[in-house]
């Protein structure tokens, strides 16, 4: 008998370390409804219990042997279903989608879009509470913190290199990384003095761009975004594009608030001060 009870309470302790749920971490199935979280789930080890994704999930490579249910805007609700997840975690918000999921028997985790950099360790200590993962999850935040430090101390006692980040342009708008982004704080943490920092709403002007000339134009390496910007009437005329510093980057690393900021802040601090990067 006594042997029993504490059989008993060895069940019990194990049963309390488990996810919300109850279910063996070996057993538990998530579906990833957003990029930056996907590449948080792999981060914390857990990419074997992802289930389902997207067809924008592209990184870690392995993802691509994931199950994907097509697009972000419009799911293949009944895929996710068949898929037979314990958790569907998102960020954007979809309360149609929610309630089918959540009818079907599936707990659904919204997470809040963080707009700094900061709040992206705080993202990944709540993904991490969610599935019994709270030490892996401090340890991949400590770590992203010790390197985007080593990079701010490298380019400390620089000056800020003025910089603008395309996001749109042309006859329908001219649209950035205003101050309120959190592509702004990672400008600002590479050493990065944003002209829009002023802006907000991710909006901007043709004028104001002109009239700022910053000496570093950053575009994604996408959608033949460069070669089409530095070509464009008006645009043309900035010093950056007839001197040739306008340079590309993957909007992945801007994108996705997840540990792969670190390399996004470490590639613009590049581009910004080279020479402190030698």
């Amino acid at each position: 008998m006594k042997k029993l009870s504490l059989l008993l309470v060895l069940v019990l302790l194990l049963s309390a370390c488990a996810p919300e749920g109850g279910s063996d971490e070996s057993d538990l199935r998530i579906v990833s409804l957003a990029p930056s979280l996907t590449e948080i789930v792999y981060a914390l080890d857990l990419g074997d219990n992802l289930v389902g994704r997207s067809d924008f999930d592209t990184y870690p490579a392995e993802v691509e042997s994931v199950e994907s249910f097509g697009s972000l805007m419009e799911p293949d609700v009944e895929k996710i279903i068949s898929l037979a997840p314990d958790y569907a975690i998102h960020v954007f918000d979809n309360p149609d989608l929610s309630s089918q999921l959540e009818a079907a028997g599936i707990e659904v985790v919204r997470f809040e879009q963080v707009e700094t950099v900061e709040a992206t360790y705080e993202l990944i200590e709540r993904v991490g509470a969610l599935f019994g993962r709270e030490d892996k999850a401090k340890e991949v935040s400590a770590k992203m913190k010790d390197d985007i430090a080593a990079i701010n101390q490298k380019v400390a006692g620089a000056e800020p290199t003025s910089v603008y980040y395309v996001v749109g342009f042309g006859p329908d708008g001219d649209f950035t990384a205003t101050g309120e982004t959190f592509i702004h704080d990672m400008i600002r943490l590479a050493g990065g003095d944003n002209i829009a920092k002023d802006a907000t709403g991710w909006s901007y002007n043709l004028e104001n761009l002109l009239a700022a000339d910053p000496e570093i134009i950053i575009t994604s390496n996408q959608w033949d975004m460069k070669p089409t910007f530095m070509a464009a009437e008006n645009y043309d005329q900035l010093t950056a594009v007839k001197e040739d510093r306008v340079y590309e980057i993957s909007p992945d690393l801007l994108d996705r608030q997840g540990p792969r900021i670190v390399e996004g802040i470490e590639t613009i601090a590049k581009i910004l001060h080279p020479d402190l990067f030698e």
